[in-house]
């Protein structure tokens, strides 16, 4: 059992070893999984709007037309329960992504049902990765990320976008990431063609509308 145990720990120890061994470049080869978006300057006003939710003591004619009531704690609960789908829909979209990064320089980034491929390119120090479109496409531009964290078991990108940064959390990615992707993939195109339904039934009456006034 001991010379089992001490086979044990010295494979371990060789494991740590060959990953430390790595460059950055070797390091995240492979899929990653989107564990959550951060954006500290969002996340406040988030905070500040929540927290003035609850300071609202009347109801303006504007806001009663816009939310559809003029009782306060009504309003109060749609008004948070917007809020509450805003961060289910954020959640929602860091479990449909994901980065799946190869040694022949691509990437193929996947976000909720659409799927493009970039090309990566990292800097020898390991600090930056910039992405490219695959071929020179005039509205399409490269996009260059700050490397926080990259070990085999976290990956945390940086972006500035003007005066707000954007950080990506992402870990390795796994069989159950997969499923539940694929599940929030299904709901959401369930959504759309529901919306297109209603809208073409929505067309369909407002023709009949026009062709009954035409015959009047």
């Amino acid at each position: 059992m001991k010379l089992k145990n001490n086979l044990i720990i010295a494979s371990g120890c060789c494991l740590l070893f060959l990953a430390a061994c790595q460059s950055p470049k070797e390091r995240i080869l492979g899929k990653w999984q989107v564990e959550s978006f951060q954006n500290p300057t969002q996340d406040s006003m988030m905070k500040a709007h929540e927290h003035s939710i609850d300071t609202i003591s009347r109801v303006d004619s504007t806001m009663a037309q816009f939310l559809g009531t003029y009782d306060l704690d009504s309003v109060k609960a749609i008004l948070k329960k917007q809020m509450t789908d805003r961060k289910k829909m954020e959640e929602d979209a860091a479990k449909q992504s994901s980065m799946d990064f190869y040694n022949d320089s691509t990437v193929v980034i996947v976000n909720g049902i659409n799927v493009d491929t970039a090309i990566w390119s990292m800097t020898d120090d390991g600090k930056k990765i910039t992405f490219s479109p695959p071929k020179p496409q005039p509205q399409a531009q490269s996009a260059t990320f700050d490397i926080e964290t990259l070990t085999s078991h976290k990956l945390k990108l940086k972006i500035n976008r003007g005066e707000s940064t954007l950080y990506i959390n992402l870990r390795p990615f796994t069989k159950e990431d997969s499923v539940a992707a694929a599940k929030l993939n299904q709901e959401q195109l369930q959504e759309q063609l529901m919306q297109q339904k209603m809208q073409q039934q929505m067309q369909a009456a407002q023709q009949q509308q026009q062709d009954a006034d035409s015959m009047k």
